[in-house]
């Protein structure tokens, strides 16, 4: 065949399909709807998918696009390893965004923080939160916590050094993060805020008690625990890795303080062997976390840390 029938067929088949392609486009579903994969933002950061939460009205609406043009900032600050200046502009949109109307870039920018803060905390990058001590002969690591309210964890993590690590040596350096630590839990919006007095800091999703179980309150954490057993009522002892043991890889024991009433007890916060239950009532009253959250919960607060649940 010559060459020139060859290309003339070529044109033929791609003329065919273009025509069937024009012809039945209509048929073809609309993108509009796509979700994005749980905890991940769109590519400019903010743009959220057309559903319930977020129709086109509030997509056009000015102070949502400016709230959305700060964020993408917040991104580029990350993005370009500027993760103060990332911290800091996420928390000037918090001072000025309102969290009823504008919930879902609420939410967007305690993302964003929480990424920034994440970095600062486990890593040596300087910010005014953070002192340096020295170490004296007949310091340990566990001595230095707590002359400054801070988990070992925190320290070590924050040293580049591993958790396993506990030899330091006078002369040593360590750069130690200070914080008037303090958990903030919010039963409607499934929300757990780690916080430094007023000042946000983290924010993890959570899981509720079912039928309004989870008491609001004041409490303390007064117990930490790695692979903790679960004293199901009416079935006694249940081991960590057990499939009926619910607890997940942490539990963090809530005391309750104030004028919240002592009988509210065997409450804590914990992981789950069954992430699907995060956002929901589900429990059987305490927190539920993702494992690895709670895991990076218990390496950020101490023992003692204030933890105040409201609706």
């Amino acid at each position: 065949m010559y060459w020139y029938a060859k290309v003339i067929i070529g044109l033929i088949v791609v003329l065919f399909l273009g025509g069937v392609v024009f012809l039945f486009r209509g048929c073809l579903p609309a993108m509009s709807g796509i979700s994005l994969p749980d905890g991940m933002l769109s590519d400019d950061v903010v743009v959220e998918t057309e559903t319930e939460e977020s129709p086109r009205a509030e997509q056009a609406d000015p102070e949502v696009q400016a709230i959305r043009k700060q964020l993408r900032i917040v991104r580029n600050h990350l993005n370009g390893g500027s993760i103060v200046e990332a911290r800091d502009a996420a928390e000037r949109i918090l001072g000025q965004i309102d969290t009823e109307k504008h919930k879902m870039q609420w939410r967007n920018t305690l993302k964003l923080l929480s990424e920034a803060s994440t970095q600062i905390l486990f890593s040596n990058i300087p910010t005014p939160e953070k002192v340096d001590y020295t170490v004296v002969r007949g310091d340990a690591l566990a001595k230095i916590a707590a002359k400054f309210n801070t988990p070992v964890p925190l320290i070590q993590l924050g040293n580049g050094m591993d958790e396993t690590e506990d030899v330091i040596y006078a002369g040593n350096v360590l750069h130690v993060y200070t914080a008037d630590w303090n958990i903030w839990v919010s039963k409607t919006d499934f929300l757990l805020l780690v916080k430094d007095g007023d000042r946000v800091i983290k924010a993890y999703d959570i899981g509720i008690g079912a039928q309004n179980r989870t008491p609001v309150g004041t409490f303390h954490i007064n117990v930490k625990e790695n692979d903790p057993p679960w004293y199901k009522p009416g079935s006694g002892k249940i081991p960590a890795g057990h499939p009926d043991n619910v607890l997940g890889t942490r539990w963090m024991g809530l005391k309750p303080i104030d004028e919240t009433p002592k009988t509210l007890t065997s409450l804590g916060i914990h992981g789950t062997t069954a992430p699907d239950t995060i956002g929901t009532a589900a429990s059987q009253g305490c927190v539920r976390m993702l494992n690895a959250d709670v895991e990076e919960l218990c390496r950020i607060v101490p023992y003692r840390t204030p933890v105040v649940i409201e609706d």
